[in-house]
């Protein structure tokens, strides 16, 4: 140790004397603080002093024993319907006991006093009163229908595939994924993952729900993005009649975004003249499967398309790839960048790449755990990752693109990448 090196001593709490401190702990609620960025902020600090005051049993008991319970008892739980029959009638939410709530979903009262028991014990639900539970934030939201599929992909997903992960690194002699044709799933199920979910309905239908409420759940790119400058305003001026093509988009929820904020501009003062949006300027394409169940805006045109195949829209003003790249490996995601490409204009057209940007620089990135838990399920399912700076640069550039700009706001876990075509 060098004779220049400090160590800070341990702040000390004396609880019997001095309780301020828990006082305010127990007082911290989200609806004491000024925004978003404060509240992430927060969650990140009192995150990290869990970290340090925990004592390695207490660590390895939440990590072998505490968690995996709690997730079976929240899939019993929804599996039930409790959370979705206690917002109904008749008690439309309120404190209830275990009784009250086992005739309410038909479950033995004492099988359910146990699992409510140990869902307060870990701040899943409130304990009001000897067995009288009342919703938490998060209970609540597994009575609606968006929450409650988190529970089955944990199940049907995540836990399958973690489990399985460290044999097929292992089996791969600890080489890192990056074989679309060989990754965890084909070594736990014999497929990929995408096929396999198109052989279980079920699953799919609850996948795409998921992924519906992780969506909404994120920073929405027309709030990372300059949108009304540099897409709205060339809505009348555009070289062809596409705006934007929403390339593998999906439901198309992202198009819906921005056709909001288009209305939303044009029924206020509209100071930018901005000009109604027209049919077939915005354009999503995906899968017939999942076009099927995109959402009804007539505004919006539906196009059936394998973004591995050439882009049939040439010329757009914007091509838009929401967390599309980070399912695949380089090889694919280069593909799927080189067609894009092939349909941009030389000095006109834009690629908005929607997504994770991990940080590798000093600065303090309060989303990081989001992302690294992202890139953990990335690498479990598909061998595919979440992407530096420096991934995204030099992936782009080999397809012939340039990074014009990266933009960013606040905590949010995403970034917009703008690129163009040089030549």
């Amino acid at each position: 140790m060098s004779p220049s090196t400090t160590i800070m001593a341990p702040y000390k709490i004396n609880v019997d004397m001095d309780t301020s401190l828990l006082q305010q702990l127990n007082r911290i609620d989200s609806a004491i603080l000024n925004n978003e960025d404060e509240r992430v902020a927060l969650v990140h600090a009192m995150r990290a002093a869990l970290s340090r005051i925990e004592t390695p049993w207490e660590s390895a008991l939440q990590i072998v024993f505490t968690q995996p319970s709690v997730f079976a008892a929240l899939k019993t739980c929804v599996d039930a319907g409790l959370f979705v029959q206690w917002l109904q009638q008749p008690l439309h939410g309120e404190p209830a006991s275990a009784s009250t709530l086992a005739r309410l979903v038909d479950v033995d009262e004492m099988l359910l006093s146990r699992l409510l028991r140990h869902l307060a014990a870990t701040n899943m639900l409130h304990e009001e009163a000897p067995g009288v539970y009342r919703l938490s934030r998060f209970a609540h939201s597994l009575g609606l229908p968006e929450y409650a599929s988190m529970l089955p992909f944990l199940f049907e997903t995540s836990l399958p595939g973690f489990s399985s992960l460290p044999a097929y690194l292992q089996s791969n002699k600890y080489a890192n994924p990056a074989d679309a044709k060989a990754t965890n799933w084909h070594y736990l199920r014999g497929v990929s993952r995408f096929a396999d979910l198109q052989s279980r309905p079920s699953e799919m239908a609850t996948f795409q729900l998921m992924m519906t409420t992780y969506a909404a759940n994120k920073t929405s790119w027309v709030d990372l993005y300059p949108v009304e400058n540099e897409i709205l305003r060339c809505a009348e001026s555009t070289s062809s009649s596409a705006l934007v093509v929403d390339v593998g988009g999906g439901r198309g929820h992202d198009l819906q975004r921005l056709l909001h904020l288009w209305q939303g501009l044009l029924d206020g003062n509209n100071t930018a003249r901005i000009v109604a949006p027209t049919p077939g300027q915005l354009i999503l394409q995906d899968r017939q499967a999942t076009l099927v169940n995109a959402v009804g805006e007539s505004l919006i045109r539906k196009m059936a398309h394998d973004f591995f195949q050439q882009q049939p829209v040439r010329g757009a003003r914007v091509y838009y790839l929401h967390t599309v790249l980070h399912d695949w490996p380089d090889r694919e995601a280069g593909v799927i960048l080189g067609q894009i490409g092939l349909a941009m204009q030389v000095g006109y057209s834009r690629l908005l790449i929607h997504e994770t940007v991990v940080r590798t620089d000093e600065v303090q990135d309060l989303s990081e755990w989001k992302k690294t838990t992202s890139d953990m399920q990335m690498m479990m399912v598909l061998s595919s990752a979440e992407r530096t700076e420096q991934n995204w640069r030099e992936l782009i550039a080999r397809a012939g693109l340039t990074v014009v700009k990266i933009w960013n706001s606040g905590a949010s876990a995403e970034s917009i990448i703008e690129v163009v075509k040089d030549k």
